[in-house]
């Protein structure tokens, strides 16, 4: 009796099996692509707001330099020409730094300026502005003559632009805030004031995702604090 050959089932895989699959992969891939579109927007932030933190540090230090140093041009005078949000007039020893001693005397300082230039409202920058004293000098010094005018671009990309984002707050000697009733200290308010609150933002990136980069520093006024000022 011839043996019986048991016929083994070699069916193939199903269309329903193949769609089932393909649906399967392309849900990983597209979960993979979103995973890797999502690391790179945040790289792209991150990578944007370390180079806002780096410029935003640089600018500060450069104008902490320059505001420390602001001094009167007489005894009890305010140093302070100008003391809006935006918008900072002095008189300061530029080259000459600051002094704690009140019996030091001093060359005559110079008149700086520095603001935020909104002619390009796309691109607002920080720019500062120095001229020296006038020849012969007088007492007090006047700064209308022909002594040339130094202008410099400090920043680029700043956002203190709008009403809520003043780039400069003043503080008097207990670290009050002293507000301005309008866009300017009054003559009596620039007399109190003994240091500034600096507020700087700064973006360079146009995306929207990525927000400004902020820097703050208080800084002591502190030939204004020892009235050290020119012949004391």
């Amino acid at each position: 009796m011839m043996p019986r050959h048991r016929r083994t089932s070699q069916s193939g895989v199903s269309l329903p099996e193949v769609m089932i699959v393909v649906f399967l992969l392309g849900i990983v891939i597209a979960t993979f692509y979103d995973s890797f579109q999502s690391a790179q927007k945040t790289s792209g932030r991150i990578d944007a707001q370390m180079e806002h933190l780096a410029e935003a540090q640089g600018l500060l230090r450069s104008v902490t330099k320059d505001i420390r140093t602001a001094t009167s041009i007489q005894p009890s005078s305010s140093a302070f020409i100008v003391a809006g949000p935006r918008e900072v007039q002095f008189y300061a020893y530029l080259e000459q730094g600051s002094s704690t001693s009140t019996t030091a005397t001093l060359p005559v300082p110079e008149r700086i300026r520095l603001w935020v230039d909104t002619t390009d409202p796309a691109k607002p920058v920080l720019r500062e502005e120095s001229k020296k004293a006038d020849t012969p000098i007088t007492t007090p010094p006047t700064y209308t003559g022909s002594q040339p005018t130094t202008l410099r671009l400090l920043g680029t990309y700043i956002q203190n632009t709008g009403p809520t984002q003043p780039l400069f707050r003043y503080l008097d000697y207990q670290g009050h805030e002293i507000v301005p009733t309008g866009a300017d200290l009054s003559a009596t308010d620039k007399l109190r004031v003994r240091s500034i609150l600096i507020e700087l933002r700064v973006k360079r990136s146009t995306s929207g995702t990525v927000k400004p980069t902020t820097v703050r520093a208080k800084i002591r006024l502190p030939n204004v604090i020892f009235g050290v000022a020119p012949g004391t």
